[in-house]
């Protein structure tokens, strides 16, 4: 047994550990690096080694892992509350109890329209009246739509995303982004001492980000032969739920206003819009609009950053050329290489939620991952067949909580030079 001494010692490595692991667990897709999953992995099993050596366990939640270092915690509905990407990474095991085999029988106990025991209101007080709330969607359900939606979307993939527990979470960052006196993380300076010198203590600053999740409801309508005959509708509809969900976030985390809905990046206090050229004919993208687009973007966000754009750009992005010697041989721009496209090294993306070539928010150069959202792991499903009555139409209806703002509550000026942002946008060419 160890000494009251080497037990100190031990908590101590104990804590510095966790919290080099707490920040590897926060980082995104693009930061993660064979070299650090290596090293988080053997976090993992020192951190085991100090649980076993010491009289009271010191550590929880520390395998089995992922390659990361990241817990797949096997207690049942159990989340570790770190950013993930995955419904498990999120909230852990998706609870199978629901007394449901697959998702179709469950969709068809709520199609049918009758009494099942099995239907769990999503209310406090468990109401099985279809009319009083929808019912609560299994979570093996609700992992399968919120993660097979990923793939196809723009923003959630590349975000920080945080598992929300109660209507509101509250997110630290620090206040970093005035640099113009040589300080960072809001105090933080370099301080260079001459000999029995006396040091001035710094002290940084944190701000909160204030998630509050909002209800966004998905409607779906379908023929009444389509559910009764037997076609299979519940994967149809399964498919269709999916991808209306996918859709709808990407717009919202893009376009939102903030108000009952998430901010998207257009409506970021941090957005920079870079002006047009002068003289620069409507409906038009010159080299100098990207150019200046790509100095904007603050200078760790360039690697991690892509474009998003409407399709109507394609067009004037294919024709850009870049003059090179005296003959005149031309470089182009946008990128191909088979359906990849890159402009400066950088994806480049069409997206139909952009607006129309010319107009403001036709194209933009951001880095998603200072971008944050929040989920509900609650999900609900509803039925009705008021709205189509006259048509013999069923609606259902899908209700998720979710919000999403920019991490930055302003643009960055640097120590040096013009601000800077992770959202870059430009101006309206008419």
């Amino acid at each position: 047994m160890l000494t009251a001494e080497e037990q100190e010692e031990a908590r101590k490595e104990a804590r510095e550990l966790m919290q080099r692991l707490e920040a590897i667990r926060a980082l995104g897709p693009g930061e993660m690096t064979d070299r650090i999953g290596e090293e988080a992995k053997g976090i993992v099993k020192r951190l085991g080694e100090i649980d076993k050596i010491c009289a009271t366990p010191l550590t929880q939640d520390l395998s089995p892992t992922d390659m990361y270092g990241r817990p797949l915690t096997q207690n049942r509905g159990a989340g570790h509350g770190l950013p993930g990407k995955t419904y498990r990474e999120l909230f852990g095991e998706p609870r199978s109890d629901s007394g449901f085999k697959d998702s179709g029988e469950f969709l068809r106990a709520v199609a049918s329209g009758r009494y099942d025991d099995r239907l769990v209101q999503a209310r406090s007080f468990g109401e099985t009246v279809p009319a009083e709330g929808g019912f609560s969607v299994p979570e093996p359900l609700a992992e399968n739509w919120l993660d097979d939606s990923l793939p196809n979307e723009i923003v959630r993939p590349r975000a920080t995303v945080w598992p929300m527990t109660s209507a509101t979470r509250k997110v630290p960052a620090w206040d970093d982004l005035d640099r113009s006196s040589g300080e960072t993380h809001g105090g933080l300076a370099l301080t260079w001492l001459a000999e029995k010198a006396t040091a001035t203590r710094k002290t940084g600053q944190l701000r909160q980000i204030e998630l509050k999740a909002k209800k966004a409801a998905i409607y779906v309508q379908v023929s009444s032969e389509l559910v009764e005959d037997g076609l299979k509708f519940e994967f149809q509809l399964e498919d269709a739920l999916r991808k209306s969900l996918g859709y709808g976030l990407d717009d919202a985390f893009i376009n939102g206003s903030g108000a009952g809905q998430p901010q998207g990046i257009f409506n970021s206090p941090a957005l920079i819009t870079v002006s047009k050229e002068s003289g620069q004919a409507a409906d038009t993208i010159v080299y100098e609009n990207l150019v200046k687009m790509y100095a904007r973007m603050y200078d760790a966000g360039r690697p991690k950053a892509i474009w998003i754009c409407n399709s109507s750009a394609i067009p004037q992005l294919l024709q850009l050329v870049i003059p090179i010697g005296t003959a005149g041989t031309a470089y182009p721009v946008l990128r191909t290489s088979g359906n990849d496209f890159t402009i400066f090294t950088r994806p480049v993306y069409f997206v139909e939620h952009m607006a129309a070539l010319g107009d403001l928010g036709d194209i933009a150069f951001v880095d998603f991952s200072q971008y944050t959202i929040g989920i509900r792991r609650e999900i609900s499903l509803d039925k009705a067949n008021a709205p189509g009555w006259t048509e013999d139409l069923q609606d259902y209806r899908v209700i998720v909580r979710i919000d999403g703002q920019g991490s930055w509550d302003k643009p960055l000026t640097p120590a040096h030079g013009e601000t800077q942002s992770p959202f870059v946008t430009l101006e309206e060419r008419t």
